[in-house]
């Protein structure tokens, strides 16, 4: 059966390292992964709905005040990487949460809005 298409979601583990020898690679390894994806799935135009990093605060879950959020580091890095990637290679498109997230590494409560966002996006690929 053939796929329709992919909706991934990760990178927070390399977004919370503190080494540069994990984080500056990512944007290569991802598009080559992609790549390597469809050469597999035999599907060179396969759509992937990439969610772009949510907003992650070290000091936990924030109410309102989003200047008190202190992503980690690395979690800029990761996130303009998805982008980039998002921005080279086609039918790749970024979903970004980081402004409907609270500051939790799992967003638990806001899924169904981030359900609802990923089928929106697939959605333009039939």
């Amino acid at each position: 059966m053939p796929v329709a298409g992919i909706i991934w979601w990760q990178g927070e583990s390399e977004a919370l390292s503190l080494d540069p020898a994990i984080i500056a690679p990512y944007e290569e390894q991802l598009r080559r992964f992609f790549e390597a994806l469809r050469a597999d799935l035999r599907a060179p135009e396969l759509p992937i709905v990439l969610v772009g990093l949510q907003r992650y605060c070290d000091g936990g879950p924030i109410d309102q005040d989003l200047d008190s959020c202190h992503e980690p580091p690395g979690w800029q890095a990761i996130r303009a990487a998805q982008h980039s990637v998002a921005a080279r290679l086609s039918r790749v498109v970024v979903v970004d949460v980081s402004e409907i997230t609270s500051g939790e590494l799992h967003p638990t409560g806001q899924y169904p809005l981030i359900g609802r966002l990923l089928a929106e996006k697939a959605a333009m690929f039939r």
